[in-house]
């Protein structure tokens, strides 16, 4: 009988982890440049750090496999497939690229060639695998078993349900309960230090790799011997770096904002919603900084997914918009609100190429003057006359 298996990480330090190896390797390529290392050893040094730490992962991935079992859901198996087309043709641009790059520099290449050689298959990858990267989260969601086929492959018998509002397409109550009211909603966006640590990995992976060939062309230009055409040929890269500093900010800032904000919570008197029904609610924080001006709103948005020619596309449009009932002025949090449903409003609907998803929005001020901003997942189900 095997071990209970350990909980696993969350995904936003296994990416800090992928971070800090790419930060590593940058250091030890900008040490190895300092000392006059030869171009092969500051690309090892550059991208070996974090393949050795992804290859880590994959090893300590394929021991807890064989101790405790595969462990993966349907969904996960099924996304698993989905991903590892494109994982495995990102690891052969890598491959491409770092290896073309030692190539040219062994052949004597000129120094144009290089960045050439290294983001070429990279933007191949991109032109051509563009509508397939587009569609991919759709297509995850497609490949998913529907709530029929799931419950037929279940391990476990799951009762039939006796609720005439049952309906397949509804998404499950995804609320857990409250300490104040009986149910807390969960949020609905990404968290604000995943964001951050994402786009600033990116944002300093994408400029440590662009910074290197930067280097060699100022290094060319100050030796009277300029490359012009590695200088044309850098300006968008730099560009696109810049680009994602930017965001990065930007994200850095609203991480700050929300660690002054602390964790807002919405809890609610009642949930699933119902269509013409009234809730009362509360919005909650415990944080440093007071949350200001409170608004919250309950927002329906309709999804829909179409086919022109051979590109898959998701349209998406707000469909409905009721502003809660709050005291005025508008209060500082914690405080409680009042939200109506409206009558005859579609359900909460998920199917293959449709949905329709029900969100409480809250926003607010922090310090009088910072947006914030967080939505909710809510999940409003058939009426009396759906069930009927």
């Amino acid at each position: 009988m095997p071990d209970t298996p350990p909980k696993p990480p969350h995904g936003c330090w296994l990416f800090a982890g992928l971070v800090l190896a790419g930060l590593l390797g940058f250091a030890a390529a900008v040490a190895g440049i300092a000392f006059d290392a030869p171009f092969p050893v500051v690309a090892g040094l550059m991208f070996g750090t974090p393949l050795l730490y992804i290859a880590g992962l994959i090893y300590l991935g394929v021991r807890h496999a064989r101790k405790y079992g595969p462990g993966m859901t349907t969904e996960q198996r099924v996304a698993w497939r989905v991903v590892v087309p494109f994982l495995g043709a990102f690891g052969v641009v890598g491959a491409l690229s770092i290896g073309g790059v030692i190539a040219a520099h062994v052949l004597g290449a000129p120094g144009w060639a290089i960045p050439v050689v290294f983001f070429a298959p990279a933007v191949l990858l991109s032109v051509f695998a563009w509508p397939y990267l587009e569609g991919l989260p759709e297509r995850m969601k497609r490949a998913a078993p529907s709530p029929e086929k799931a419950a037929v492959v279940a391990p476990e018998p799951i009762a039939v349900p006796t609720d005439p509002d049952a309906f397949p397409t509804v998404p499950a109550d995804p609320s857990y309960p409250g300490r104040t009211l009986a149910r807390r909603l969960p949020p609905a966006d990404l968290n604000a230090g995943c964001a951050c640590v994402g786009v600033l990995g990116v944002a300093l992976f994408w400029n440590g790799i662009v910074s290197v060939f930067v280097w060699e062309a100022v290094a060319a230009l100050l030796r009277g011997n300029p490359e012009w055409f590695l200088m044309v040929f850098l300006i968008p890269f730099v560009l696109i770096g810049l680009v994602l500093v930017v965001v990065g900010v930007v994200a850095a800032g609203v991480w700050l904002i929300a660690m002054l904000t602390g964790v807002v919570t919405v809890e609610v008197d009642a949930h699933p919603f119902e269509p013409g029904g009234t809730y009362r609610g509360r919005v909650a924080q415990t944080g440093l900084c007071r949350l200001r001006k409170v608004g919250v709103a309950l927002v329906c948005t309709e999804s829909a997914t179409y086919q022109s020619g051979t590109t898959e596309s998701t349209a998406h449009c707000e469909a409905a918009k009721e502003l809660a009932e709050l005291p005025e002025p508008l209060p500082a949090a914690p405080t409680d609100f009042t939200l109506t449903v409206p009558a005859g409003a579609m359900h909460s609907f998920a199917a293959k190429k449709n949905a329709v998803s029900w969100k409480v929005s809250v926003w607010g001020r922090v310090l009088c003057v910072l947006p914030y901003g967080r939505v909710f997942e809510v999940v409003v189900r058939p009426g009396d006359s759906d069930g009927g």
